[in-house]
């Protein structure tokens, strides 16, 4: 396994480079294209949590496993595991995938009370940082997933959801059909070259200072970055108005 926090740094800039990329295309298993998605295992784990593992020779999720702790779903929940194949054509330039697309549909469980660990079969290079990702197949939007490790053949990630609810919270459907995981691997030399994106501080941020606020007094760093983050890939390109001053209200508001 690789030093954590190396991974972290790694993240931050492998993350850095996937903004700019439109992600992947396939088809939900409900459009009308049946056979699109093969079913791996469907099982359940109670409220007391469990560790469920793939023994499926051959099957490209061979050795995936599920950590639920106890009392991160408080009642029993029913997962499907199933994959897809990702069409080269449609992926973004730079991008290389070494998984197909894992879709893990939890019955629309929401999100668990606690991390979840999640282990994914996977081919990663020596010279490879690999990291796990959330991919919209309508939309072709990416979005990164905290990772725990790797290593040559399989990447460990947490999270507390399998759907992120998106699409100006239509949920795991809506317009964005289903959710998958893919693992995306590059090149670590590439990682030490400079990365940017087109969020810019002093328009695509708050105007604020972080002076934190009664729940949390020692500050509201999370909130504030996440949220601008979401108007930013979100809101901004719908109306290309930037966040920074647009809910000013106390400076632009007439006295």
């Amino acid at each position: 396994m690789k030093n954590r926090p190396v991974l972290f740094r790694l993240s931050l800039l492998f993350c850095a480079l996937a903004l700019g990329w439109s992600g992947c295309s396939l088809n939900d298993p409900d459009d009308g294209a049946p056979g699109t998605h093969t079913v791996t295992a469907t099982f359940s784990i109670s409220a007391a949590g469990g560790t469920v593992t793939v023994d499926k020779p051959g099957d490209p999720l061979d050795g995936m496993e599920i950590m639920v702790p106890a009392g991160a779903y408080s009642a029993p929940v029913t997962f499907t595991l199933s994959s897809a194949p990702l069409d080269a054509a449609a992926l973004p330039a730079g991008f290389t995938p070494a998984s197909p697309l894992v879709v893990v549909d939890d019955g629309s469980a929401g999100y668990a009370d606690s991390l979840v660990m999640v282990t994914i079969p996977c081919a990663v290079a020596d010279n490879e940082f690999a990291l796990a990702f959330f991919c919209n197949p309508a939309t072709g939007e990416l979005e990164a997933l905290p990772l725990l490790d790797y290593s040559a053949t399989s990447l460990t990630l947490l999270t507390r959801t399998f759907a992120p609810p998106r699409d100006g919270g239509l949920g795991r459907r809506g317009a964005g059909g289903l959710w998958g995981i893919v693992i995306g691997v590059i090149d670590t030399a590439l990682l030490s070259e400079t990365a940017s994106s087109d969020f810019t501080p002093g328009v695509d941020d708050w105007e604020y200072d972080n002076r934190g606020s009664y729940a949390s007094c020692e500050g509201i760093c999370s909130g504030m970055s996440y949220s601008a983050l979401w108007y930013h890939q979100l809101i901004k390109p719908a109306d290309a108005v930037p966040l920074h001053d647009r809910y000013d209200r106390f400076h632009s508001d007439a006295l």
